[in-house]
């Protein structure tokens, strides 16, 4: 039998190669050695096992089960790879959904996802995936590479190490944000922890306030709009939009280069503690700087962080203004107006400056002075929302209505010279006086002097048969 003889064969070679091992390793190391490469072995053979047998179908569904809150998810088909826990997702389309008729629908576009599933992390009960997307269109495809790491099975938060290169900036979610797509090349850098904290639901959610990394974006030679899409800012008020109607002609702004950084600051202390050592989380964008020949953009933005993104309170100053040469071409014209008639007056920089205030859910955009050189600017945008002007501390702005004191009557003024009360030994004192001087006295047989009045000494005397007049009190 040719296969028992080959048999027999590999074994004689085994035994020639393992011989010397086992001799030296002795009777006891060798049933050690054995042992663990049972163990390797029967592992090894479990991973190849489930890799064979994981259920690609149900994972695609759970996916777009988690993602079809806030997107129409599409995924064309799931592979396999031979080490185990690597897959690839093929064809992946994701689609939002507007809730407003005039925000704009995003459509982003994954040619394919490669995951691979960490293995050792396990032990840490830790998930962590390895990611490599391609992104983009035939036109042309960048790719986002990194890691994705969930502690704790994901109850403790999310962290993330991503880098995004040659991504076509018409192929990423940023129409939406800015209002024009962005035509070029882009490259970004995300370093975040994002960790979870329970609510006073006791629901477990991302805590904003915790947040800790940065962010980077940067492009060359790009352009904001392509020409032909219109500008449809997103406004609160219904009557502005529908001024608004189809959007704003705006033509194209060239950016010779782009180079922006963020840093996400945790919070420090417990905010329920009132302490004066404690710190909100913050947001702030620490680099901005665009080259472009069509004009010139700056921003200043800080945001003091909520436990919920949207109740954060956003601090910020976005001044600008078009370069003259827009108006020498036609399309630059449409351009140049759009910039100048943005409703932003032109203040003494020369740059129209627009106002970015109030929680980030409701950000108002107001024309007014703004940035560093901005009269009263304590934190370099003019705004202060800490009482003790920078000191850390935030509080919550009041909602409450002022109401208008009750109009109520003055009172009359009190007499120029009010009659003083007199003490009673001068009363006593007086009364006696003047009762002294009423009392008769005996008059002259000569007939007697006459008195101031003109009349004789006696002529206080009482009238015959009439009782005499009584004292008469001054008045007090």
């Amino acid at each position: 039998m040719p296969f028992a003889g080959a048999a027999q064969s590999a074994g004689d070679a085994a035994s020639r190669i393992l011989g010397p091992i086992s001799s030296r390793l002795g009777r006891r190391g060798t049933r050690i050695v054995k042992w663990i490469g049972i163990v390797v072995f029967t592992l090894l053979a479990f991973l190849f096992a489930f890799q064979a047998t994981f259920p690609v179908d149900r994972l695609r569904d759970y996916a777009i089960e988690q993602l079809s809150a806030n997107w129409d998810v599409t995924i064309s088909s799931v592979d396999r790879g031979i080490i185990p826990g690597n897959l690839t997702l093929n064809g992946i389309t994701l689609r939002s959904r507007p809730t407003k008729a005039e925000e704009p629908v995003t459509v982003i576009v994954i040619k394919e996802a490669d995951v691979k599933a960490g293995l050792l992390p396990l032990l840490k009960m830790r998930l962590s995936f390895d990611l490599d997307l391609t992104i983009g269109s035939p036109k042309g495809y960048g790719h986002i590479i990194g890691n994705i790491t969930l502690p704790k099975f994901g109850k403790a938060g999310i962290n993330l190490d991503l880098v995004g290169e040659d991504l076509p900036g018409e192929s990423l979610p940023l129409k939406s944000q800015v209002g024009l797509p962005i035509v070029g090349k882009l490259n970004f850098a995300i370093d975040l922890d994002l960790p979870t904290a329970k609510n006073k639901m006791g629901r477990s959610s991302t805590d904003w306030t915790k947040a800790d990394g940065s962010l980077d974006l940067s492009c060359t030679n790009c352009t904001l709009g392509d020409g032909h899409t219109k500008l449809k800012p997103l406004l609160k008020n219904k009557s502005q939009q529908v001024m608004v109607g189809d959007g704003i002609d705006f033509g194209e702004v060239h950016i010779a280069s782009l180079s922006a950084h963020a840093v996400f600051t945790a919070a420090v202390g417990d905010p329920d503690a009132h302490s004066s050592g404690y710190k909100p989380g913050k947001f702030d964008i620490t680099k901005f700087e665009l080259k472009s020949p069509d004009g010139e953009v700056h921003i200043d933005y800080t945001m003091t962080m909520a436990t919920t993104i949207d109740e954060s309170i956003v601090a910020g100053c976005l001044r600008f203004k078009g370069d003259e040469s827009l108006l020498k071409k036609d399309e630059g014209k449409k351009t140049y107006a759009a910039i100048s008639t943005t409703g932003a007056e032109l203040r003494s920089d020369g740059l129209f400056h627009i106002k970015l205030t109030d929680r980030f859910k409701d950000m108002k955009r107001l024309n007014m002075d703004c940035g560093p050189n901005s009269p009263g600017s304590k934190i370099g945008n003019g705004e202060d929302f800490s009482p003790g002007h920078g000191s850390g501390i935030m509080t919550r702005p009041s909602i409450t209505p002022s109401i208008p004191p009750p109009t109520t009557t003055p009172p009359p003024p009190p007499p120029a010279n009010p009659p003083q009360p007199e003490a009673r030994e001068v009363k006593e004192a007086r009364e006696a006086k003047e009762a002294k001087d009423r009392e008769p006295s005996s008059a002259p047989s000569d007939g007697g002097p006459i008195s101031p009045e003109g009349s004789s000494a006696n002529a206080g005397a009482p009238s015959p048969g009439g009782a005499s007049e009584p004292p008469h009190e001054p008045s007090r």
